[in-house]
């Protein structure tokens, strides 16, 4: 029996313990390509001696030489013993493989609400090298950062080591042995919480002198994310796959920042598609709708997803929009409500304009910078923007508060 030959789709395996055999095998390279070892399971040879031992115990003349006679012999067996080919764990390890654990080796990972599947590749110098996170375009804008960095707790001592090898010999004197360095980091330091980076890079600073510290970040730069991800090999840097509704690949690429530059607009017009009954809408010129509320969830590609409504400055009106970032949803929705009241405030503003105290003198003094008309509208946003400074309405009774 050559497993290599053969498929868990072939139609004659639909039943029988070669199937379950060859999705147990299928199951354990799995966990090799998991943990980035090949030397986990046994090779052919193995596999023969398992059916030679069987068909030795059942089989008077002890050999079979054909598929057919295989065949043949493996349901008339299996009639008595429906177990008696399945290969176990055992039979197919070299090595105990109980290191592999889902714990440090995970199906998914979470970034914020969001659950994501994750694939394992083992294929030093392909561009799939390493672990690969597979989630639909609707949610790209969504997703943090910082978490990715830290990859999968099976993984991260690597990076770690790494890292700190990578450092000036100088520096990196002071942080051996390295092993026991990183163990004393991972003790210290809570598991994805804030950018690998920064994180590191506090660790160090309470392990070095003021001068060498103070070496190291000038040697880094303004971006010691950037410089970090220079000296970690591809493998060690999570690959992000972008699928569409039907899972098919749209785009991939260990740079998510490049993503969400490339993808990010494309991923908010879907956002319509995502909602039943879209609050969404144009032209407003007065709040003469209900209260927005602070989240909206929905459910999309079997994953729940948090939207924020807010409004958003059309120039001469007021939208309702959907975002998927709260961060924008806030910066917009303050933008919204200024445009708003300016407009409610229309009147009453062009009076205040009117009776600026010492505006004359004021615009003179303005005379090298700008013409008096401008600092009038200066004036005019500025009492505004202190009007809302201290509220976010989200509701018609805030913004008649403003008022």
């Amino acid at each position: 029996m050559l497993y290599d030959n053969l498929s868990i789709h072939d139609d004659y395996l639909f039943s029988g313990s070669t199937k379950y055999n060859l999705a147990l095998i299928n199951e354990l390279e799995h966990l090799e390509h998991k943990s980035r070892r090949k030397d986990l399971l046994v090779d052919d040879l193995a596999i023969f001696e398992f059916y030679q031992q069987r068909i030795a115990h059942s089989q008077p003349a002890g050999f079979i030489y054909t598929r057919a006679a295989f065949e043949q012999w493996r349901k008339k067996i299996e009639k008595k013993d429906a177990d008696y080919l399945h290969l176990k764990q055992a039979d197919l390890l070299k090595k105990d493989a109980d290191h592999i654990s889902d714990e440090l080796y995970p199906a998914h990972i979470m970034s914020g609400e969001l659950q994501l599947p994750l694939e394992y590749h083992f294929l030093p110098g392909h561009a799939l090298d390493g672990v690969t996170v597979v989630f639909p375009l609707a949610v790209i804008n969504q997703l943090d950062e910082a978490v990715f960095d830290w990859l999968v707790p099976g993984l991260i001592r690597e990076k770690i080591t790494l890292l700190l090898r990578a450092l000036p010999k100088v520096i990196r004197k002071q942080l051996v042995p390295v092993p026991d360095t990183v163990t004393v980091f991972l003790e210290q330091k809570n598991y994805r919480e804030g950018k690998l980076s920064e994180q590191l890079l506090d660790f160090l600073k309470g392990k070095l002198s003021y001068t060498l510290f103070n070496e190291l970040e000038q040697q880094m730069g303004k971006d010691a994310h950037a410089d970090f991800e220079i000296k970690v090999p591809e493998h060690l840097k999570m690959n992000f796959k972008i699928i569409d509704k039907e899972g098919h690949e749209l785009d991939s690429s260990r740079n998510l920042s490049h993503l969400k530059q490339q993808w990010g607009e494309q991923a908010l017009e879907q956002l319509d598609e995502a909602v039943d009954e879209s609050i969404e809408r144009e032209g407003i010129l007065s709040w003469d709708f209900e209260a927005l509320a602070q989240q909206q969830i929905i459910e999309r590609h079997k994953m729940t997803m948090t939207l924020y409504p807010a409004l958003q400055d059309m120039g001469d009106s007021v939208a309702i929009k959907l975002y998927d970032q709260e961060k924008s949803a806030n910066y917009n929705h303050g933008q919204g409500i200024f445009r708003l009241l300016q407009l409610a405030l229309n009147k009453e503003l062009k009076q205040i304009q009117k009776q600026l105290p010492n505006i004359d003198k004021a615009c003179l003094l303005y005379t090298p910078y700008g013409s008096c008309s401008d600092l009038k509208e200066d004036f005019i946003v500025g009492i505004l923007l202190n009007a809302i400074r201290e509220s976010v309405a989200k509701d018609a009774v805030g913004v008649i508060t403003i008022h």
